[in-house]
């Protein structure tokens, strides 16, 4: 078994709180074999050598986010993984407190402010999003290889978490999806629409109506999903979000966060578990 580190990313309080919990409750588990080495790491102890180490960031945002995969893979072997922790805001209500493995993100988050009726309006520019028919082509989602159950580590097999895409915004979105824009052309390969200004909540329903899997809103995973693939490391790099609130919900879910996160522990150590200990069939 190969010498392996893990770094776990966290960006607010209440997941460095949890990512806090998790690695003491590591060590003082009965016949544990790590040990701290610091406030924020811990050693396995023996053979290979192992050791997962809590990185909290007092920032939120796709640009500090991506700042911070650059820094890890610096000085970082092939057998190092970066796995990102923490929350996020779930299109579909019924999947908060579920946890999510990140298969990849879109970006929703270039667009226009402008005044209007005397207040700040601020809007998408859907060429980046869908075909408009110019020249612009649209920003494609950016996967995440070991989120897939084809990889070989077999991560959402082995720890029973489901995976989920992400739309990453550079902003709290506090608003639910509402009906999807329409297209002018269905045509294959893919549907055009016309140039225009999205809502948030156009765009949110947008993804929605497009894609047939579970989505989850934050303000991470473009910026590190981007170096990720910039730097060839993307088999590195892990995305584990917990869903928190339902969006809608997001200024009044603190303790409701904080609760949430900390359950989330449990996924959090099989997937842990899962990359430094490839071999090893989890209970």
């Amino acid at each position: 078994m190969e010498s392996r580190s893990v770094q776990i990313v966290t960006f607010n309080a209440n997941e460095a709180s949890a990512v806090n919990g998790f690695i003491s409750q590591l060590v003082a588990a009965q016949d544990s074999i790590w040990r701290f080495d610091g406030p924020f790491v811990a050693l396995a102890q023996g053979t290979p050598k192992q050791s997962i180490r809590h990185v909290p960031l007092s920032a939120q945002g796709n640009t500090m986010a991506a700042g911070q995969v650059a820094r890890f893979f610096s000085d970082s072997k092939p057998q190092d993984f970066v796995i990102f922790y923490g929350c996020a805001g779930a299109i579909n209500p019924a999947n908060v407190g579920s946890a999510f493995l990140v298969k990849g993100s879109y970006y929703a988050s270039l667009g226009t402010v402008e005044m209007k009726g005397g207040r700040e309006n601020v809007t998408l520019k859907n060429k980046w999003i869908v075909d408009t028919g110019t020249n612009q082509t649209p920003l494609d989602a950016l996967e995440l290889p070991r989120a897939s159950s084809d990889d070989s580590l077999n991560l959402p097999i082995r720890t029973g978490i489901s995976t989920a895409h992400v739309i990453a915004t550079d902003k709290v979105v506090r608003v639910t999806p509402t009906i999807a824009p329409t297209p002018i052309s269905t045509t294959l390969p893919h549907a055009r629409y016309a140039k225009a200004e999205w809502t948030y909540a156009q765009s949110l329903a947008y993804f929605a109506s497009s894609h047939s899997g579970d989505l989850l809103v934050e303000m991470e995973s473009f910026g590190i999903c981007t170096i990720a693939h910039a730097l060839g490391i993307a088999d590195q790099t892990l995305i584990l979000r917990i869903a928190t609130d339902d969006l809608v919900n997001h200024a009044t879910s603190d303790k409701q966060q904080f609760d949430l996160l900390w359950a989330g522990r449990t996924a959090l150590a099989r997937l842990v578990l899962a990359v430094l200990r490839p071999g090893v069939t989890l209970p």
